[in-house]
């Protein structure tokens, strides 16, 4: 049965999934015409979301009415939605959307110059077209600095406040706002990420597969914070002018844990106590709770050995040396040390120790705490492309290179490479890295004359070693 756009679907009870076109979105209306049927079960909930590939329990929820289809004619995967009270505008993904996917590419409403002052960015404002000008009043304005909004007032003052909330760095180290984009609240377990072009287009890229009708979040601080505390993350994202509630920041803290002492193989993860304090617990296996005095001197003596670690020609060695001391303490007693995949601190040493072990040419080293990295970027932020991962997927194909297993590390560069493509800009570096290892390796692919299978040679050898 074809659908055409426009047409309410709740006249019946069977709508076959694959007659609704990719390029339909699901609209959902309330108080229409009792000539079409209300939701009343299960057999229409798969209507109102037929294009959905999730729960019919969480279909039927969204569904106050009847709905109807609409032709999307932006060729944005997401819309644009109220986001509940107290957090303005959102987006949401009405079909969803696998992971990698473009869910918006957009030119800019707006681009301002680096260092432009506040009024010639007002009257920069007011040169613009009035259906952009439009846009950017309509999106979020947090207060600034008093001493920079002084003399500004009415849309003016909203105008500037809405480019200081919203504004995306450029390559060129200008600024840009943009309508869709720019929309995307924030989460510090995002699902989706702004990437900017060198030609100013933005696009919104999904990190991970999404669900139909999930909301679409973004990170506005970076992932190494996002890898960081709860405190810390907060502190950061106060310049936005308002406090993080998502599931990270509300719960125990997943970047603060210690291996449980009862079953040894949970978690025990530092949260705020009935009592008002802090405590370490419950595991997450068997539910054991332990006071902070307990562990709390441990957690500070290794925060403070990795607040040492400074750019220096010596900072990764040092940090390789931190790593194997905390993985025997580990093995000594799990109290005396954070959690290997649980923590931080043991995830950055893990990081800097496994390249540098890649340049002491020990690949299967490098690997074992590569995994931890990976464990750790998946217990706080979830099955996301990240640069972390990404990373460790590039010296797990450095210690395949080490290894002489060419081909092999052939794809694991292509993967490393395809998982940065969907990060921020400030992931452009270790593509590059990556590419080079990746050409390099290819390379001499060809210069040995064999195809399918890289001849092992010193020069080879070398990629996995090069900075």
């Amino acid at each position: 049965m074809a659908l055409t756009p426009g047409a309410a679907v709740m006249r019946s009870h069977v709508v076959s999934v694959s007659a609704l076109p990719r390029n339909l979105q699901v609209v959902h209306k309330q108080g229409v015409s009792t000539a079409l049927k209300a939701c009343s079960g299960a057999a229409v909930v798969g209507i109102c979301a037929a294009v959905a590939n999730t729960s019919r329990s969480r279909l039927h929820r969204r569904c106050t009415g009847y709905v109807a289809l609409s032709a999307s004619t932006s060729g944005s995967l997401v819309e644009v939605v109220d986001a509940g009270p107290g957090r303005g505008f959102g987006l949401v993904a009405p079909m969803g959307a696998d992971a990698g996917a473009v869910l918006c590419d957009e030119e800019p409403i707006l681009r301002k110059p680096k260092g432009l002052p506040a009024s010639d960015l007002v009257a920069l404002v007011n040169q613009l077209p009035q259906d952009k000008r439009a846009k950017l009043l309509q999106m979020a304005a947090t207060e600034g600095c008093p001493q920079n909004e002084a003399g500004f007032h009415g849309e003016d003052l909203t105008a500037l406040r809405a480019i200081r909330t919203n504004s995306v760095a450029l390559p060129d180290g200008g600024g840009a706002v943009y309508a869709i984009g720019c929309r995307a609240n924030h989460s510090c377990r995002p699902n989706a990420s702004l990437r900017v072009g060198s030609n100013a287009r933005l696009q919104l890229k999904a990190l991970r597969s999404i669900e139909a009708g999930e909301d679409v979040l973004v990170s506005y601080i970076g992932e190494g914070d996002l890898l960081r505390p709860q405190a810390r993350r907060q502190e950061l994202i106060n310049s936005w002018g308002f406090l993080c509630d998502c599931d990270r920041c509300v719960g125990p803290d997943d970047a603060r844990g210690f291996q449980c002492i009862s079953c040894n193989e949970g978690i025990l993860n530092l949260q705020q106590s009935t009592s008002g304090g802090t405590r370490w617990g419950p595991c997450d296996c068997c539910q054991t709770v332990l006071p902070s005095e307990t562990l709390d001197g441990a957690e500070q003596e290794w925060v403070q050995h990795a607040s040492a670690l400074r750019p220096s020609p010596v900072r990764d060695q040092m940090a390789f040396a931190m790593y194997k001391g905390l993985i025997a303490a580990l093995a000594d007693s799990p109290t005396s040390a954070p959690a290997a995949d649980g923590h931080w601190v043991p995830a950055k040493l893990a990081g800097i120790a496994a390249e540098e072990m890649i340049r002491q040419g020990d690949g299967q080293g490098a690997v074992q705490a590569g995994n931890l990295v990976r464990r750790y970027v998946h217990r706080t932020l979830g099955p996301v492309a990240s640069r972390a991962t990404a990373q460790v997927t590039c010296i797990e194909a450095d210690a395949a290179v080490l290894a002489g297993e060419y081909d092999e590390a052939e794809k694991l560069y292509q993967s490393a490479l395809l998982e940065t493509s969907l990060l921020p800009r400030s992931a452009d570096k270790l593509m590059e890295q990556i590419e080079s290892k990746l050409q390099a390796l290819q390379q001499e692919a060809v210069s040995s004359g064999v195809e399918g299978a890289l001849s092992k040679s010193e020069d080879v050898h070398v990629l996995a070693v090069a900075a």
